[in-house]
């Protein structure tokens, strides 16, 4: 049931305006700026009924495309979307769960608007954080803090509120400042790094998403 072929299917639907946006600056680093609400195009729903019925059809594995698999799908998609789970309140979770098995109706339908509304939340929590970490920079660090962080949240629970979203990209942020810091950069160069990473992970994601796409 982990064909990745359904996992690319479910991802090229919220992703399709790479092709658009991307095509003549596909080099080009990623801002705030450039990104926007995106919406399906008319020939996106024939694509999309078209790669669902050779995949129920024809894939070697044979797959039943129904609830079952419209739940692993909609954990896959989610997952790919926010894996540490530091963009997406639990609120956020909570409106989407009435999809959860809805997947497999959706692409048989070719209906894929849904997956656009999810990518397009995902896109505002992204450019929320990022405009966040302007906001820390500007702050700046107190390293005499006997702060932790956890790092790794695939495990943990979706975060509720906005001040808790908040004290964790505080720790987080820090955390990197801190790394910079204890190689020898100063202020300024820990300021500008962070703001780079930020910016090249984003293209990075992107740029993933393209490939699983497109490959």
């Amino acid at each position: 049931m982990k064909a990745i072929s359904i996992i690319i299917l479910v991802v090229l639907t919220a992703s399709y305006f790479l092709a658009e946006s991307k095509k003549d600056s596909s080099d080009e680093i990623v801002s705030t700026d450039s990104l926007r609400t995106i919406e399906p195009e008319n020939q996106f729903t024939m694509e999309n009924q078209l790669v669902t019925t050779l995949l129920s059809r024809y894939h070697y594995k044979n797959f039943n495309l129904d609830d079952s698999l419209s739940s692993i799908m909609f954990d896959k998609f989610i997952k790919t979307l926010d894996y540490s789970k530091v963009y997406f309140y639990q609120s956020d979770i909570n409106s989407f769960e009435k999809e959860r098995y809805l997947f497999d109706d959706y692409l048989l339908a070719g209906n894929i608007q849904p997956f656009f509304d999810i990518f397009n939340l995902y896109e505002k929590r992204l450019v929320e954080r990022m405009e966040y970490v302007d906001t820390i920079l500007t702050r700046g660090f107190d390293f005499t803090l006997n702060d932790s962080v956890e790092i790794s949240r695939e495990n943990s629970d979706w975060i509720s509120t906005w001040p808790e979203m908040d004290k964790l990209w505080d720790l987080r942020i820090k955390n990197d400042a801190l790394s910079l810091y204890l190689v020898g950069k100063d202020e300024e160069a820990i300021k500008t790094n962070i703001k780079n990473d930020m910016i090249i992970s984003l293209a990075h994601f992107l740029n993933t998403i393209a490939k699983m796409c497109f490959s």
